[in-house]
């Protein structure tokens, strides 16, 4: 009977831990440029991520500024598949722009799962620039308390591939 008792609480256990909700993004998150890092790019001045979090889209506004002005980007997206494991696909995207306001190279995004029950969230870009395709992969990661959001974000291109380490908090 302790053994039928222990498999139950064990199966019950696994289920719930396994049903359990992916983490809601939604929020306005600052970067904290003290504490994150880049291998190459110069931290940024700032960099603020809205981020609109919903059963199956997402909506991700990036405002930054750098030394090169000011860029504000925003992605419309919406996950695909039963357990959103396909890349989403871009329903809407406004492009990017500098401070002049003129259009920046063509881009294309997705977003999805990293895995099952991981709780982190891919954010994919490929822009098409002059000297060919750049990709930025940014895996995003709550906090255990939600107010503070780590990521680690790649970039892929024909200079080779470098990383930055990103620490947000969460705006009230």
């Amino acid at each position: 009977m302790k053994r039928y008792l222990l498999l139950l609480t064990t199966i019950a256990f696994a289920a719930t831990s396994w049903a359990q909700d992916r983490p809601n993004f939604s929020g306005t998150w600052k970067l904290d440029t003290l504490r994150s890092r880049f291998e190459k790019d110069r931290t940024p001045k700032s960099r603020v991520m809205k981020i609109d979090h919903q059963d199956s889209t997402i909506r991700i506004t990036i405002s930054e500024e750098n030394e090169s002005g000011q860029i504000d980007e925003t992605y419309n997206l919406a996950f695909k598949g039963a357990e959103g494991q396909e890349p989403a696909q871009l329903t809407t995207a406004s492009t990017a722009t500098a401070a002049s306001g003129s259009a920046q190279d063509t881009q294309k995004a997705a977003v999805r799962w990293n895995e099952w029950n991981d709780g982190r969230l891919v954010f994919e870009l490929t822009r098409d620039t002059p000297k060919g395709p750049v990709t930025y992969s940014r895996i995003m990661r709550l906090g255990e308390k939600g107010g503070m959001l780590t990521t680690v974000l790649t970039v892929r291109g024909s200079a080779g591939e470098h990383k930055g380490y990103e620490f947000f908090f969460k705006e009230p």
